[in-house]
C-alpha cells in the first residue's frame, strides 16, 4: 500500500451516512482523516462514535465546514495549510437532497450547495494537493448528461440548444457556460416551465411522481459532473492530480429515506478510487471518469445502482423494493 499515517485525507459531510463511512474506512486503514461537517456538534459526535469502535484517536481530526460559506471554506484551507501543509486525498461528499417540484428559492439552495459549494472547496484545496493526489466527487446518477432527450430553450441560443451534446463537448464546455445553463434553469423554475422548456425531469421514471420532482437536484449534479470533466483534464496535466466522480447508488441513509443498499456498499467505490495504487506510464491513474460499483460507466446513459445491483432505469427496480 502507498499510504501511511502521514497521508492526509479530507472528507466533507462526514458526520453521518456515506460521509461517515468514508471517514471510517480511511481511518481504519491508517490514514490521518479530517472529518468535516456543517454542524460542529454532530461532527464531534461522529468522531466519538468512531473512537468507540476502536479507531485510533491519532487518525481522526475534526474541523467545521459549511461549503456554502466562502469564509468557512477559506478558514478550513488556512487551517489545513498551517496544520499539515498539504493533503493527498479530498473526497467531496457534502450536499443536500431535494425532492419535490422546486420553487426558485429551493432550486438556488440546492445548486448553491451541491455545485457551487463543492466547486468552492475544490478551488480552495487544489493549492494544497501534492502531485499524485486524488479528488473524488460523490455525485449521482441523476447528473447523467443524457437525462434530457429534448432541446433546451436557452435565452441566448434559441430553442435548438442541444443540452446533452453541449455537456459532452469538453472542448467547448466552460465554467461560464455551466453558469449560463444554471441561470437559464432558474428562469424556467421561476416561470414554472421546467418540463415545458425541456429541462431534465427524471421524475418521469418514477411512477405517480410529478416529472419535475428531482429537477433541482438533477440540475445541481449535472453541473457538478460537467465541472468535474472540465477540471479533471487540467489538473491531471498541470499538477498530476487525479480527479474522478462516482455514484454510491441508492444507499440506506437519511437522504434516501433509508432505502437501498448499505453504506458499506455505497462508500466502497469512493474509497477504492481514493486508494488506487500509483499509476505508471503504461497504466496511468484514471482521471475525469465516472464510476459505479468500481466500474467506469461514463457520464451518459448511466445504469441505476440499487441494492447492490445495476438496473437500466428507475422504473426497472423490483416492485417489492
Amino acid at each position: 500500500m502507498w499510504w501511511s499515517k502521514d497521508t492526509i485525507a479530507l472528507v466533507t459531510g462526514a458526520n453521518k451516512g456515506i460521509g461517515l463511512q468514508l471517514a471510517r474506512e480511511l481511518a481504519r486503514r491508517g490514514l490521518t482523516t479530517i472529518l468535516t461537517s456543517r454542524d460542529e456538534s454532530s461532527g464531534r459526535k461522529a468522531i466519538e462514535s468512531l473512537l468507540e469502535e476502536g479507531i485510533d484517536r491519532e487518525r481522526l481530526v475534526y474541523h467545521q465546514l459549511d461549503i456554502t460559506s466562502p469564509d468557512s471554506v477559506d478558514a478550513l484551507a488556512d487551517w489545513v495549510s498551517r496544520s499539515y501543509g498539504r493533503i493527498e486525498i479530498l473526497i467531496n461528499n457534502a450536499g443536500v437532497n431535494s425532492i419535490g417540484v422546486p420553487d426558485l428559492e429551493q432550486a438556488k439552495y440546492v445548486v448553491e450547495t451541491n455545485y457551487y459549494g463543492t466547486k468552492r472547496v475544490i478551488e480552495a484545496m487544489v493549492p494544497l494537493l501534492k502531485p499524485g493526489a486524488r479528488i473524488v466527487n460523490v455525485s449521482s446518477k441523476v447528473g447523467d448528461f443524457s437525462v434530457s432527450s429534448s432541446r433546451i430553450s436557452m435565452r441566448n441560443l434559441g430553442d435548438s440548444y442541444d443540452f446533452s451534446t453541449a455537456l459532452e463537448d469538453i472542448a467547448t464546455l466552460t465554467p461560464s457556460s455551466i453558469d449560463e445553463m444554471i441561470q437559464e434553469f432558474f428562469r424556467a423554475v421561476e416561470a414554472k416551465e421546467i418540463k415545458a422548456r425541456g429541462w431534465p425531469c427524471m421524475g418521469e421514471e418514477i411512477p405517480l411522481a410529478p416529472p419535475e420532482i428531482l429537477a433541482g437536484y438533477s440540475l445541481s449534479k449535472i453541473a457538478l459532473n460537467a465541472y468535474a470533466r472540465i477540471i479533471a483534464e487540467k489538473l491531471a496535466r498541470e499538477k498530476e492530480i487525479f480527479f474522478n466522480s462516482m455514484c454510491p447508488g441508492s444507499t440506506s441513509t437519511a437522504m434516501s429515506g433509508f432505502k437501498g443498499h448499505s453504506v458499506e456498499i455505497g462508500a466502497d467505490t469512493a474509497v477504492w478510487i481514493a486508494l488506487l495504487p500509483p499509476g505508471t506510464p503504461e497504466e496511468p491513474l484514471p482521471h475525469g471518469r465516472f464510476f459505479m460499483d468500481r466500474k467506469d460507466v461514463g457520464f451518459s446513459q448511466m445504469p441505476v445502482f440499487y441494492d447492490g445491483q445495476f438496473y437500466k432505469t428507475l422504473g426497472d427496480l423490483p416492485k417489492s423494493k
